[in-house]
């Protein structure tokens, strides 16, 4: 009679030790952490997509363009979800023309994005499309194009592959011609597969102002 009062005890404070474990674990995980995780979901079910504005072109006297922008494939991998690194690694080292041990480093960041090559070729693009793994992404760039080469360069400048001015009129009017980025929220379902139809925000890219110049091509040839 006495052991089993005694298995009783035992059981009843087995029993209020559990709940005050499972009790002190709610309190910790819906108060202590509850930011945190609140935040961890928001990122694994949104993701945002910077919109590239369009730089504004520089012309002659004449409107005869001296400097465009025109749209390429960059390509970026959702690196924390990619399973075989190594063979990935491989042929993406031969598609886009960059060492094995800087493709395989890239794809062992453990992140949601990381840029592999930006403005890669079109052939390229189509090697990448046809890897068919949705971990490796493509995106359209755009990308600074002087249809003269060489023409009138130290007064036209020229601009880094973000497409900030660096030098000559691409700096001095960089502020004017580089438009403002938007971006875009899409969120995710559980097998993280995008749901457009739930996309919750979306702020369009500002194009830059063109720059017309009193300089004329023919003769800046001459």
């Amino acid at each position: 009679m006495h052991s089993e009062r005694k298995r009783i005890r035992g059981l009843f404070w087995a029993f209020i030790t559990g709940f005050a474990v499972l009790t002190l674990r709610l309190f910790y995980v819906e108060i202590v952490e509850s930011a945190y995780l609140s935040d961890l979901a928001e990122k694994q079910h949104n993701v945002e997509k910077t919109l590239a504005a369009q730089r504004g072109a520089i012309y002659d006297r004449n409107m005869i363009e001296l400097a465009s922008s025109i749209n390429t494939s960059s390509v970026y991998a959702v690196s924390k979800e990619i399973k075989n690194k190594t063979e990935l690694a491989e042929k993406l080292s031969r598609i886009l023309h960059i060492p094995y041990h800087q493709a395989l480093e890239k794809l062992n960041k453990k992140k949601s994005f990381v840029w592999l090559k930006r403005q890669i070729t079109e052939e390229q693009a189509k090697q990448i499309q046809q890897l068919n793994n949705k971990n490796i992404q493509l995106v359209k760039e755009p990308k600074r194009f002087y249809p003269g080469a060489s023409l009138a360069s130290p007064v036209i400048g020229f601009v880094d592959i973000d497409g900030n001015g660096l030098e000559g009129l691409e700096l001095v009017c960089n502020e004017f011609m580089k438009g403002a980025s938007g971006r875009q929220v899409i969120q995710r379902d559980a097998k993280q597969r995008m749901l457009p139809s739930l996309q919750s925000v979306f702020e369009p890219a500002v194009d830059g102002y063109h720059l017309a110049l009193t300089i004329d091509q023919v003769i800046q040839y001459i």
